[in-house]
């Protein structure tokens, strides 16, 4: 997905998961859920650049798009062992609730695209540093 598909998807869940638990909605709470829709991304290009060795401003913000070629790849900040860190990490007050809730909106918005594009569950071994690397 774009990134600004993300952030409006994170927007609205946002404001839902904050109305459910009667927490204020407004620019300052709605901000992890933000941050998470944009950071999660953000392993796109490092991927890109650990694997072709080279950075270029233009190539680094095309692989942000790179749904669009319907290619499934092992990104650092989506799988399920960084999830469970990422839980570890709230659990311990190291970071704000909104950020992980919207980190899992992130993850969901992506696996629904990806079980729509590819009518399995296949892309679920990129998913995981264990089945990736372990296979």
């Amino acid at each position: 997905m774009k990134v600004h598909q993300h952030f409006l998807i994170n927007l609205i869940l946002g404001a839902v998961f904050l109305k459910l638990t009667n927490q204020p909605v407004s620019g300052l709470s709605l901000t992890p859920f933000l941050a998470a829709a944009v950071l999660t991304d953000f392993d796109h290009p490092l991927t890109y650049i650990i694997k072709i060795k080279q950075i270029k401003a233009k190539t680094v913000v095309e692989i942000l798009d790179d749904y669009k070629y319907n290619i499934q790849r092992f990104y650092l900040f989506h799988n399920i062992e960084f999830a469970l860190f990422l839980t570890y990490i709230t659990w311990k007050n190291l970071l704000p609730l909104g950020f992980l809730m919207g980190y899992f909106f992130h993850l969901a918005a992506d696996g629904v695209r990806h079980q729509r594009l590819k009518k399995n569950f296949s892309w679920l071994r990129k998913w995981s540093v264990c089945l990736n690397f372990l296979r």
